[in-house]
């Protein structure tokens, strides 16, 4: 928190001084600039915060999962039509899910692991790639798969991405989003992790239990 908490400091500081000059000019290009940075990193620390108590309520048991019936293409396409609002990259989603395929669990929770998934492959994917979504059905489970065609991540990081609060060198969050995955993963009895290649992209998956 300490880092967009002086941000806002520095950004308020300013606005101090130009008040105590008297020089306010409401169209001025610097002081809107300002106000900028105080709502950038107030949203930041807000995020931020959020994320803390989501993470506290799994792990203290308080949150209560839903154990639905879901069908998993719907919950797929919903988190892509979030991010396709936003697509600047021109990035291709390519679904690949039976439309039948259905697991059981809390669709509200699954959604926002996808949305962190999601997100994450997008954000490290070059312009005009590809991202691949897969469920594969697999006995008593569905595996689901994001591949991305990014940088990849170096060795000594994938089994570190998942712990709290850890940033990888090209990382701008808050080093929550993946743990928060991996607990609501871990509390529907199923399992996350990644595969990665330097220069080849990652692959992100995580299961659940399939709806028979």
């Amino acid at each position: 928190l300490r880092t967009p908490l002086t941000s806002v400091r520095g950004a308020v500081d300013f606005l101090n001084h130009v008040i105590k000059s008297g020089n306010i000019d409401p169209d001025d290009e610097k002081l809107n600039q300002v106000f900028l940075i105080i709502k950038r990193n107030l949203k930041r620390i807000t995020h931020m915060i959020n994320d803390l108590l989501d993470l506290e309520r799994i792990e203290s048991g308080i949150v209560n999962f839903a154990s639905e019936e879901v069908y998993l293409r719907e919950v797929v396409e919903d988190s892509v039509n979030d991010i396709a609002q936003n697509n600047e990259k021109g990035v291709v989603f390519d679904i690949k899910i039976p439309e039948k395929l259905k697991v059981i669990g809390d669709p509200d929770k699954i959604k926002q692991v996808l949305d962190n998934l999601l997100y994450n492959a997008y954000k490290f994917s070059p312009e005009r790639e590809k991202i691949t979504v897969e469920g594969i059905s697999a006995g008593s489970e569905v595996l689901i798969e994001i591949t991305d065609r990014g940088p990849g991540i170096p060795e000594e990081e994938r089994s570190k991405i998942f712990e709290k609060f850890y940033k990888g060198k090209s990382s701008t969050g808050s080093g929550l989003g993946l743990t928060i995955a991996r607990a609501i993963v871990d509390a529907h009895g199923g399992r996350i992790g990644v595969r990665s290649e330097i220069g080849m992209g990652s692959t992100f998956y995580f299961t659940l239990r399939k709806h028979e």
